[in-house]
């Protein structure tokens, strides 16, 4: 409100001035006039001039519609806000105890089988000359060693034993102690067998055919009917 009164005095005071400026510029032409009257008088040109400056004045004297001051809305100030981390939660370390794969194996012990061993000659023993000497038992047995340890046969008293056609049925029906054999029987042919496969030796490497009859290149023993040969 204070500067639209000071500018209605402005202007006011602008017109007196152009008021009494007209009033001296026709007092100066009348006067001009009175002395030199030939003199063209400038009142047109001071009137268009003071009519273009209240068109002028008119136009400033509009009112105008003072503008709300806009309020600078200051936008708070972002503070970037820390993102925590979360917490990492230490897990106790576990030891890892890398177990190697075992492989089984199906080694046979020495003494199990050294087991098989006996009980396998021991029953040959008892199916081939069960009811002979002492002697006919142990040479039934060294002939069994000697093919097991001879290239021309399988290397297992087993495998000697169940070969085709070569000791009774025990080829077709595995080896076993037959059914007639009592224990004093049973026991005198393990005792055969265990003195054979501890080392003792009662006839060549190279006899390696026992049976009722010759064969091979010839015969190392006869005994009780039955003939020990040679390869």
């Amino acid at each position: 409100m204070r500067i639209h009164k000071t500018r209605i005095a402005l202007i006011t005071l602008i017109t007196l001035t152009i008021i009494c400026t007209i009033s001296c510029v026709a007092f100066n032409d009348a006067t001009d006039r009175k002395n030199n009257p030939n003199k063209e008088t400038s009142v047109t040109t001071v009137e268009t001039t003071t009519i273009t400056t209240t068109e002028e004045t008119k136009t400033t004297e509009a009112p105008t519609t003072e503008s709300p001051v806009e309020e600078e809305t200051v936008a708070p100030e972002t503070v970037p806000t820390k993102t925590e981390k979360p917490t990492e939660v230490k897990k106790p370390n576990k030891e890892v105890t890398t177990t190697k794969p075992t492989i089984e194996t199906t080694e046979t012990s020495s003494s199990s089988q050294s087991e098989d061993d006996l009980y396998y000659l021991a029953a040959a023993v008892c199916r081939e000359a069960g009811g002979s000497s002492e002697e006919v038992q142990l040479l039934v047995a060294n002939v069994v060693i000697n093919r097991v340890n001879s290239s021309e046969y399988p290397n297992t008293i087993y495998g000697v034993l169940t070969q085709y056609m070569q000791y009774g049925t025990m080829w077709k029906y595995g080896v076993s102690f037959p059914d007639w054999a009592d224990q004093a029987t049973k026991d005198q042919c393990y005792s055969v067998a265990r003195r054979i496969l501890n080392g003792e030796r009662v006839c060549p490497s190279n006899v390696v055919f026992q049976a009722e009859f010759r064969q091979g290149s010839g015969v190392y023993k006869e005994i009780d009917g039955f003939y020990f040969c040679y390869r």
